[in-house]
């Protein structure tokens, strides 16, 4: 691709996170996702490492504070970052593409929440492969996107509240999804619609222990 996607859409972001920071305190889901993984990393570390891959305006990672977890972040925007931290002072936050995130490879738990559908098909493979190496033995990851009946990615307008901005994203189809993760050396991997008149699936994978 010759376009540098990931450019284009941190300026997309840049550019909705007041708009972000509007709805945070009436975004009821992303509370109860957070919850969810919460009961699932308790299970596994008596006192959980974890790392959210583009926390936007910090919903969940106030949670994740809330309860105690020690948290990690990363994400494209550094407006974004600086809205999250409003409500999630305590996580150590690192600007950029999830890509190129280097850390020790031992978080008890990663979590992405509409994150995925902003990489390109090839990259998202890339995406589960990193997310996979940062995860200790044992550790486990959530993702939560949306899921399309027909197979499309590129450039499309996205409109909050508002605010409208170019951004790259991908639309997956759930035969898609499935081949993104079943043939890596998962443990645990599990699909479920979470959503199904918004067509919101979640994806989870426990890495090899």
């Amino acid at each position: 691709m010759d376009v540098d996607y990931f450019k284009i859409n941190e300026a997309a972001y840049d550019r909705f996170s007041g708009e972000y920071r509007k709805v945070r305190e009436t975004n009821k889901e992303a509370v109860e996702e957070a919850i969810l993984f919460i009961n699932h990393i308790k299970k596994i570390s008596h006192d959980p490492k974890i790392l959210e891959i583009g926390p936007g305006a910090g919903v969940t990672l106030k949670e994740f504070e809330r309860v105690g977890l020690r948290t990690y972040a990363v994400e494209i925007s550094q407006k974004m970052i600086d809205t999250s931290r409003e409500v999630a002072p305590s996580t150590v936050y690192t600007k950029g593409n999830f890509l190129d995130y280097n850390s020790e490879r031992d978080f008890d738990g990663i979590f992405s929440r509409f994150v995925l559908h902003l990489f390109s098909e090839t990259d998202a493979y890339g995406f589960v492969e990193k997310a996979y190496d940062l995860l200790r033995p044992g550790g486990i990851f959530f993702a939560s996107t949306i899921f399309y009946y027909s197979s499309q990615e590129g450039f499309i307008e996205k409109k909050k509240e508002g605010v409208s901005a170019l951004r790259y994203k991908k639309r997956w189809t759930i035969g898609e999804l499935e081949a993104l993760v079943k043939g890596g050396p998962f443990e645990d991997f599990k699909m479920s619609v979470i959503d199904k008149e918004h067509r919101k699936i979640m994806v989870q994978f426990k890495k090899v222990s």
